[in-house]
């Protein structure tokens, strides 16, 4: 559930969380996406994709030492969700110590 407490462990799908709730990591990363689809290092769409067309596939909220309250997220664009088309999935990671 969006602003809902995040706990440790993979989230498949659903809404994805940052740890100050300051925006959509998928969003985030599908302005990331943007960049690296124009610097030539992400396959670009078939489809006119914006950052606001991505979904959270996973989300892994990880214990690790030394990378506590690391977040990573796999987000892909609806298009590509329903296509099957999952080389173009771009993954983030953020962290607060």
């Amino acid at each position: 559930m969006p602003g809902a407490r995040i706990g440790r462990g993979l989230q498949l799908g659903g809404h994805a969380e940052d740890e100050d709730w300051a925006e959509d990591p998928s969003v985030a990363a599908g302005r990331e996406a943007a960049r690296a689809v124009a610097r030539g290092g992400l396959p670009a769409p078939d489809t006119d994709v914006r950052p606001e067309d991505r979904v959270c596939l996973a989300q892994w909220m990880r214990g690790i030492d030394g990378l506590e309250m690391s977040c990573s997220s796999w987000p892909v664009s609806r298009q590509d969700l329903a296509a099957g088309r999952f080389d173009r999935v771009y993954a983030t990671m953020t962290w607060n110590p």
